[in-house]
């Protein structure tokens, strides 16, 4: 099984942040997640995560995943450097298999390039193959040097390069794949005899040239791929070419997208043929959305199935499920565990929480419903408040089908109003309405002649 080794124990001082630089996200999704997400879907089976003081962030964060985590030990007494980190997972190389190494903090790498290495290395018949790229600003990157006859005799890092050295385009990408058997062999080769006193894992590719073991390259088409994070800055600018990358895709796919550069969708985000997405939408987590939608500007939807044919005017969604034809908005806000049937309309500033609506089910405006389960072509007036917590337990409501609810009522769970009921606006609902009935629950009006002038005089005169 191809094994790969991504190097995640750095601390990151320049992110300035208590978060371990690689749970930092990108999405919504820590930027490790679309490393490891890259190396499995390139067929490297085993994957090693090397991690250090975060190491109990990162069980955590994966520990659905099927991840060895092997932490490097830190501190006085315990060299540094790549080479170091990589020679905590030579007890893993017993077969002589290809073997990925790349840093965890290039979210940006994709699995087709990381397949293509994989297809040169194994084609070539290289020990080692880096990944390189051909670059405008070199600063900072390591040069590639090869021999007359195209292979490589090492890396000489940017520092360390001479006037000459410096003119080459070609530079380390930090990814290469190693035969494990040569791998064992050179990181026990290794010295940190140099200024920064630490092992350096692109030593090995000078000591298998030494060797006579052929080492290589592949050129990278798309440079971008390649750029690592190591502050905020570098963050926001990474976060912005995936999106650009992601919202790209879904237009060639068939998907409207006004104003792309203001979108923000997700990776693993489903959006079928022909849905229009207005400007300034942010779509997340795990959301699928069918085809022939219109998502209106400013809406954010989180973790959500939509059906097809939904409208969606300036509304919040999270955690829900959204049938065929719903419309709502603007300003709806849809709170987990909300189920919305075929034909629901949702107006402006309705409420839903935890609730079942069915069929044509319609809540026009300034409504709150929570902990309901309400049937088929129910009318739900302005004002109503389903009242479902007594201060210390929520309780449930239950309304049928062709129920009508008025305007400013509050129903006070648990209670039930049957198939058919109308309850009066105004009503406080506090007991079972049975089907067909008509609640009311309110005081009787009562109007006092001529209060207004006893209280406060004739208005007329004083205006005169």
């Amino acid at each position: 099984m191809n094994l790969a080794i991504v190097l995640a124990a750095g601390e990151g001082t320049r992110m300035k942040s208590e978060r371990s630089k690689v749970l930092h996200t990108l999405l919504g999704v820590p930027m490790l997640s679309y490393v490891l997400d890259a190396v499995r879907d390139a067929s490297f089976g085993k994957r090693i995560v090397i991690c250090g003081k975060n190491e109990a962030a990162l069980k955590e964060t994966y520990n659905d995943e099927d991840i060895a985590f092997l932490r490097q030990p830190i501190g006085e007494g315990h060299p540094y450097g790549t080479g170091y980190a990589v020679m905590q997972a030579k007890e893993h190389l017993t077969d002589d298999v290809p073997v990925l190494i790349m840093a965890g903090d290039v979210p940006l790498v994709q699995a087709d390039t990381l397949k293509a290495l994989l297809c040169a290395h194994t084609e070539s018949g290289y020990t080692a193959t880096v990944l390189t790229a051909e670059l405008d600003d070199l600063t900072g990157y390591g040069r590639i040097i090869k021999n007359d006859r195209g292979l490589m005799t090492g890396i000489v890092e940017d520092r360390d390069c001479t006037p000459e050295q410096k003119k080459i385009r070609e530079v380390n990408s930090g990814i290469f794949i190693v035969q494990a058997q040569a791998l064992k062999e050179s990181l026990d080769s290794l010295s940190c005899d140099n200024d920064q006193n630490e092992y350096y894992v692109t030593d090995v590719f000078g000591i298998l040239a030494d060797r006579g073991e052929p080492v290589g390259t592949y050129a990278l088409p798309d440079s971008d791929e390649i750029n690592g994070i190591n502050s905020k800055d570098q963050l926001a600018f990474a976060e912005n070419l995936l999106r650009k990358r992601i919202v790209q895709q879904h237009m060639k796919d068939g998907v409207i997208i006004e104003n792309p550069d203001t979108v923000v969708i997700a990776p693993g985000v489903t959006i079928g043929r022909d849905t229009r997405i207005e400007q300034n939408c942010r779509i997340t987590g795990n959301t699928s959305i069918g085809t022939d939608c219109h998502i209106g500007q400013g809406t954010v939807i989180r973790d959500c199935t939509l059906g097809d044919n939904v409208h969606i005017r300036s509304s919040e969604l999270e955690e829900s499920t959204v049938a065929n034809g719903v419309s709502m908005g603007p300003y709806a806000h849809l709170r987990p565990k909300s189920v919305l049937g075929e034909g629901v309309h949702l107006g402006n500033f309705v409420e839903i929480k935890n609730a079942v609506l069915g069929e044509g089910t319609k809540a026009g405006h300034l409504a709150y419903i929570g902990d309901a389960d309400l049937g088929r072509h129910i009318n739900v007036g302005c004002g109503v408040v389903f009242v479902n917590y007594d201060g210390k337990k929520k309780h449930r409501t239950k309304v049928e089908d062709e129920a009508f609810v008025g305007s400013n009522a509050n129903i006070v769970a648990p209670v039930t109003i049957g198939k058919g009921a109308y309850v009066a606006a105004g009503s406080t609902i506090t007991k079972e309405v049975p089907a067909g009935a008509l609640s009311i629950e309110r005081a009787k009006q009562a109007n006092l002649d001529g209060w207004v002038e006893r209280k406060f005089g004739n208005p007329k005169e004083e205006r005169s």
